[in-house]
Order: structure tokens, then C-alpha cells, then sequence
């Protein structure tokens, strides 16, 4: 427990074994509420709500999706790992709302927003899907539903647009006109997401590229395309790898980390609202911070 002596500019540390400390500065370095097997269990947020500080409510990150339906179409072909697939989220950026403001903003210009995981891999399991593009992008599924968020991927990102897909059909047309339309999608995806898709295109996957109809390809390429997830929620913070949420950045002095008004009491790691994707990014943050708010420490000659 951690509080702040009211004009003393003091900190009054409480341990768990009931001793007191009191400090002229203080360092917040709890964690968020991931990897509560590790014993984080979110009490920083209620250190810093008890000394008044405003926060932005904790949030999971970097955490599975989770489909809508428990009997999503897609469960059948659970295990399946995409190595070069393109997964995107699509969100308003107002929210959604459809107050005068929220209008307002959309005459204006206000469009989608448009974000992309950039790694390509995911994995669909019996439940969602996982793997570092899905959970990259988690953090949206917890927009509220007036956001519109939904999420789509792109099978293989070498074959982004209609276009690009209709392109290889025609060039297999013209180099193996006999080719099954399942042959032909499995030489870019994997067998079985190959299947799926003729089944969800309504395809006899037998059926020879030749004989293809034109409405049927223009299903089929929307499938490879723009496939649209039917996501419901994520794993929350049991399985997320990060916290988003915490004490905004502009209610701290960046070069130190301290609060702007509780001076002496400085902040760091997941308690900041900030967290980025897969990949460290997130671990270089929380150091990046815990040096910054180490050397004003240092400088001040407390360490």
C-alpha cells in the first residue's frame, strides 16, 4: 500500500508484513493484470485511484480471439497455422455514436479506421484464433459494439485484392485448365482452408477451372480476399501477455516519468497506458521507463 502524505511531499509505504517506510520519492513498478499465475492481481491501479490519480480502465492486450459462435464454421479446421495470411480491424473512430457530434464527423470525413498486423501468422484454434497477428490486433475486440469493430483476413498476402486473385486464376486457367478448383487454392493455402472455402463458396471442389462459373469465382475471391472472422470477444487478462489502460501519458513528465501533479511519485511498465505489439516492444517500454525514471532518481541523489 502506497499513499501520499498530504504536504509533507512525502510517501507512506506499507508492507505486508505491516511495516511503514515513508520516502520522498517513490517508484510504481506493479504490473497490470496479465499473467495473474505470476501474481499480478492489478493493485497499482488501486494504489494510484487511492492517491486520486485518473486512469484509463485496464484493458486486456496481446491476448487470443475468440469467436462469436461456439460453433463458428471455421472450428473444423482447428490447429491450422497461416504463415502468410493478412489480418486486419476495422473500427469508426468516433465510436460509432450516432449523436450530432458523432454525424458531424463523418460528414466531415470522419472514415474507418483501417488497422493491419503485420507479421502474417495466426494460428485458428477450437475456440478463435491466436498466433501474433490475431493477437496483435485483440486489443480492438474490446471496443464497444457501437464501434463497429469487425476483422477480416486475407488468406495469403500475396493475393491481397480481387484482382490479385483473379490473376492466378486465369494464369492457372491457361497453364491447367483441368486443374480442380481445390488443387488450384491449395497450391497458395493449405489443404484443408482450401476445402473450406469451396464448401463456403458453394464450389464442388472437383469441379475443373475450366468449368468455373463466373459468379462462383467472384465468391471464391471474396472468400480469399476479405474473409470476415465472426469475432465475439478475446481471452481477457488470463491469456493476455500485456495490460492495456493505466495512467494516461499526458498526465506524466515523459522525461522522467513522474506525475505532473503528485511530484515524487513516479510511474512505469504497465501501470502507463501505452503497449505495443508482439515482439519485445513491450518489454523495451517498461525498461525504457524504469531508466528514465531510475536517472532522475539517480540525479536527485536518492540511489
Amino acid at each position: 500500500d502506497v499513499g501520499a502524505d498530504a504536504g509533507a511531499r512525502a510517501f507512506r509505504c506499507r508492507l505486508v508484513d505491516g511495516r511503514e517506510h515513508t520516502h520522498a520519492r517513490v517508484v510504481l513498478a506493479t504490473g497490470g493484470k496479465s499473467f495473474a499465475s505470476l501474481g499480478t492481481t492489478g493493485a497499482g491501479y488501486e494504489i494510484l485511484r487511492g492517491m486520486g490519480v485518473a486512469i484509463n480502465a485496464p484493458e486486456p492486450a496481446l491476448t487470443p480471439l475468440l469467436f462469436a459462435e461456439r460453433e463458428h464454421e471455421l472450428v473444423h479446421l482447428a490447429g491450422v497455422t497461416l504463415q502468410h495470411a493478412l489480418m486486419t480491424v476495422t473500427y469508426m473512430e468516433d465510436g460509432g455514436k450516432t449523436t450530432q457530434e458523432g454525424k458531424k464527423r463523418r460528414k466531415q470525413g470522419n472514415k474507418p479506421i483501417v488497422r493491419q498486423a503485420v507479421r502474417g501468422q495466426s494460428l485458428i484454434t477450437h475456440r478463435g484464433v491466436s498466433g501474433p497477428d490475431a493477437m496483435d490486433l485483440s486489443y480492438f475486440s474490446n471496443l464497444p459494439s457501437e464501434a463497429g469493430v469487425s476483422y477480416r483476413v486475407c488468406w495469403n498476402r500475396d493475393f491481397q485484392t480481387a484482382g490479385d486473385c483473379e490473376a492466378f486464376l486465369a494464369q492457372t486457367l491457361q497453364t491447367n485448365p483441368k486443374k480442380t478448383v481445390r488443387s488450384a487454392v491449395a497450391s497458395i493455402l493449405p489443404a484443408s482452408l482450401a476445402a473450406f472455402l469451396c464448401d463456403a463458396a458453394n464450389i464442388d471442389q472437383h469441379t475443373n477451372i475450366s468449368s468455373l462459373k463466373k459468379a462462383d469465382r467472384a465468391a471464391l475471391v471474396r472468400l480469399m480476399t476479405a474473409y470476415e472472422l465472426d469475432i465475439g470477444r478475446n481471452e481477457g487478462f488470463a491469456k493476455a501477455e500485456v495490460s492495456a489502460g493505466g495512467v494516461p501519458l499526458q498526465a506524466l513528465d515523459l522525461a522522467t516519468f513522474e506525475l505532473r501533479d503528485i511530484p515524487g511519485c513516479h510511474v512505469v511498465g504497465e501501470l502507463v497506458d501505452i503497449h505495443g505489439r508482439i515482439g519485445g516492444f513491450n518489454f523495451l517500454l517498461a525498461w525504457i521507463e524504469g531508466r528514465l525514471a531510475g536517472r532522475a532518481l539517480a540525479g536527485r541523489g536518492v540511489l
